[in-house]
């Protein structure tokens, strides 16, 4: 009888220990990372110089690493276009896409939208500025602008390549490489902002909130520029990610971001972020980009996604 007693006990412990994990203490995130067994990693495209992205972005993804049970990095790309071949090659499982980067990536890759910032303002879009230095003598007549200095961004821009180039081709200017003297493309939209204002453009293109958080902190840049148009709201910076990424994970990663402004941890971050909260991202609100698009005749399955140099504009003077 006592060999009875103690042969179950055994089993008994053994099974118990059998069903433990020698290296994780068993909770709901620990079961929940079997759908992914990596770190997460979400590019970030070059709007501002590296170090702003990932200081603006990392405590996002510190925020959903704690909530997901793994690791959630960021990965600043040095190019626009670098976002598809990475994502095409899996080496990044979602990005911070801007209006263009997602709807190029949409109709390439069909990635899948989940969520972008209602900001303070209570906007979750951003327009295109085309703006120039007040001293320039150029102003809302485009004849003025023939033979002048463009500072764009990227050719994978809505603001800085696609609003300019559908504002001109409204007044018949379809070729802007024979109508601008030089085109410069600096890579962000900061530097193409410094560009006209260290007199190394005439002409400028960018994101009105780029523009706007610059002239605030710079006085003398608000006395010397000035916006010469403005194009249609865009939805902002959303956040996407690969097609094949389990749909478990996908609402996982939507759910804890639109519920970020319930708890106190969630609203200091999005208070430094600068937003109120996240808010769900659809296909459908990208339409007017692609209505921005459609007159200029791309076809977005064939357009170009090359590498292209950026000319750095210097620094604020």
């Amino acid at each position: 009888m006592k060999k009875n007693t103690i042969l179950i006990l055994l089993v008994f412990f053994i099974f118990l220990y059998g069903c433990q994990s020698p290296n994780k203490e068993i909770s709901p995130n620990n079961i929940e990372t079997k759908v992914w067994e990596k770190d997460f990693i979400i590019a970030l495209i070059p709007e501002q110089d590296i170090f702003t992205q990932k200081k603006r972005y990392e405590p996002i993804c510190r925020y959903l690493s704690k909530k997901l049970g793994y690791n959630v990095k960021t990965n600043v790309l040095e190019s626009y276009n670098a976002i598809y071949e990475n994502m095409r090659e899996k080496k990044i499982d979602a990005g911070f896409f801007g209006s263009f980067n997602y709807t190029l990536a949409r109709s390439k890759l069909n990635v899948i939208p989940l969520v972008r910032p209602l900001w303070k303002n209570g906007t979750s879009t951003y327009t295109g500025f085309i703006f120039t230095r007040k001293d320039s003598g150029i102003g809302l007549d485009i004849n003025k602008w023939k033979g002048t200095t463009l500072a764009l961004v990227h050719q994978h821009t809505t603001a800085g390549y696609f609003f300019p180039r559908w504002y001109l081709a409204k007044y018949g200017i379809n070729n802007i490489e024979t109508f601008f003297k030089k085109i410069i493309y600096t890579g962000s939209h900061d530097t193409a902002i410094l560009s006209v204002f260290n007199h190394e453009a005439d002409i400028g293109a960018a994101k009105n909130q780029i523009y706007e958080i610059m002239i605030s902190k710079n006085p003398k840049m608000a006395e010397s520029l000035t916006v010469l148009a403005e194009s249609r709201a865009v939805p902002d910076n959303g956040i996407a990610v690969r097609e094949d990424i389990p749909e478990k994970l996908r609402e996982k990663i939507k759910n804890i971001l639109l519920n970020m402004d319930q708890n106190t941890e969630g609203k200091t971050i999005l208070h430094e972020f600068g937003a109120v909260k996240f808010i769900e991202n659809k296909d459908i609100d990208y339409n007017p980009v692609r209505e921005m698009i459609e007159p200029l005749n791309i076809d977005l399955k064939t357009y170009d996604v090359g590498d292209y140099k950026h000319q750095y504009a210097g620094e604020l003077k």
